[in-house]
């Protein structure tokens, strides 16, 4: 009996504490998650979405339980409650208390930085140098120079008041970090691809004659029809191989028309 009596003292709370620390760890492997959601969303919508929304949203999304499909306007406040319980995120208690107490313990911050090292000063380098070709060709090299986006989020845990002292008042924090080097592209359209490009085309400086060359362009159609195509400075980002577009007019094919 005393040696049952003391297995026990050691076994129980050793079972109770793995169950526990399970837990704990899919709270961690979600808070892993939402370091990465966030990252991503902040790469894909820069300007479009505010922490504040973002926080919102990652709530929802991976803090809860939801077999309804994602919405646009799914979020909780930091004045919420959760709207469904995740049974992995309760503790062993007759009250089933949770590990996070409310919406306003799980947070998120982003920041946006040019990319780090060598390879960020060489890029910053170039893009530096179209955009002093740019100025004389008349085009804008756009880019975004801050696409190096980093993700904080922190989970604060509820301290466990069924535990003996001092396991009740442990004031865990759970923190992750995901950082992504984004491309700083975006362009808006073709006419924006078209803008910017033309800081890469020297050609550019002559698309100011075309409208003048459009005479002589006919006139030397009749001995070669290539001449016809003849645009200096031209640039349609939509030229792809005709087996690839569908008909005129359908959704397949482009709209844009690189002016010449």
């Amino acid at each position: 009996m005393a040696e049952f009596v003391v297995g026990a003292l050691v076994l129980v709370p050793l079972f109770i504490g793995t169950v526990l620390i399970a837990r704990y760890l899919d709270i961690k492997s979600t808070t892993v998650q939402a370091s990465r959601y966030a990252a991503f969303e902040r790469a894909t919508n820069l300007g479009r979405l505010s922490d504040a929304e973002l926080q919102r949203k990652m709530r929802q999304r991976l803090f809860t339980v939801s077999d309804a499909p994602l919405r646009s306007n799914d979020g909780l406040g930091n004045g919420d409650a959760w709207r469904n319980e995740n049974p992995n995120f309760q503790d062993h208690s007759i009250r089933a208390n949770r590990l996070i107490a409310r919406p306003a313990d799980v947070t998120v911050r982003t920041t946006d930085a040019s990319a780090p090292g060598a390879a960020g000063t060489g890029a910053e380098v170039v893009a530096n140098a179209i955009d002093t070709i740019g100025r004389i060709t008349g085009s804008r090299f756009d880019v975004n120079r801050r696409g190096f986006y980093t993700a904080t989020v922190s989970v604060k845990l509820a301290n466990l008041t069924a535990l003996p002292a001092p396991l009740n008042k442990l004031d865990l924090t759970l923190t992750d970090h995901t950082s992504l080097l984004g491309d700083g592209w975006h362009a808006g359209g073709p006419a924006a691809v078209a803008q910017r490009s033309g800081a890469l085309v020297p050609t550019r400086l002559f698309e100011p004659i075309n409208s003048l060359l459009r005479p002589v362009r006919s006139a030397l159609s009749i001995f070669e029809p290539a001449f016809e195509e003849l645009c200096p400075g031209q640039i349609d980002p939509e030229i792809v191989p005709a087996d690839r577009l569908g008909p005129v007019g359908s959704g397949e094919r482009g709209s844009f028309t690189a002016p010449c």
